[in-house]
């Protein structure tokens, strides 16, 4: 997958769960699957800059 590719759609996806957490936090409080959403959410914004989705050229062992 190319970055562009990759990029429209990681950055809907993420925008998704932020409105998903958002909603959940309303109506339940935070709770520890609110949290998980949390850390979900803030690992793939932390993550998304160093994406590299080109294919590995050593050995999987």
């Amino acid at each position: 997958m190319t970055q562009e590719k990759l990029k429209t759609y990681l950055d809907p996806a993420l925008a998704r769960l932020e409105r998903v957490y958002s909603d959940i936090l309303a109506t339940q409080g935070f709770t520890q699957d609110t949290e998980k959403l949390l850390i979900l959410i803030e690992l793939l914004k932390e993550q998304r800059p160093h994406e590299n989705s080109s294919h590995t050229t050593s050995e999987t062992r």
